[in-house]
C-alpha cells in the first residue's frame, strides 16, 4: 500500500545542479530521487560522512561494473567477426557491417 506523498520543488544554481547530477548518475537515479535520499539521510540522523562513503563506495562498485560490461561486449563483437569470416564464410567488411549494425549499435540505443 503506497502512502500519501506530496511533490515538493526548488530552484538550484548550474553549479549545484551540476554537483547533484555527478552524484546521482553512477545509480542511475533522477535528480529528484537522489535528492530525496539525502533529505531522508539528513533527516534520520544517520552519520553523513560514513553514508557518504559507502555511496562513493557502491558508486565505484557500479563503474566498475560497467566498464567490465563494456569489455566483455566488445570482446564478444570481435569472436562475431572472427565468427562470421571463418565460419560464415563473409567477406570481412560485410562481417564488419554486420556486427557494428546489429550488434554493437543496441548498446547505442540503451544508452
Amino acid at each position: 500500500m503506497k502512502t500519501a506523498s506530496e511533490p515538493v520543488s526548488f530552484r538550484a544554481s548550474t553549479a549545484l545542479l551540476s554537483q547533484i547530477d555527478a552524484r546521482r548518475k553512477p545509480f542511475g537515479i533522477s535528480r529528484g530521487e537522489w535528492v530525496r535520499g539525502i533529505v531522508m539521510q539528513h533527516l534520520s540522523g544517520a552519520d553523513a560522512t560514513a553514508l557518504s562513503g559507502q555511496l562513493d563506495g557502491l558508486a565505484a562498485t557500479v563503474s566498475e561494473l560497467q566498464r567490465a560490461q563494456s569489455t566483455a561486449k566488445n570482446d564478444m563483437a570481435r569472436q562475431l567477426y572472427l565468427l562470421l569470416i571463418e565460419l560464415g564464410g563473409r567477406d570481412p567488411e560485410q562481417a564488419r557491417e554486420l556486427v557494428v549494425n546489429r550488434f554493437l549499435s543496441q548498446r547505442r540505443e540503451a544508452d
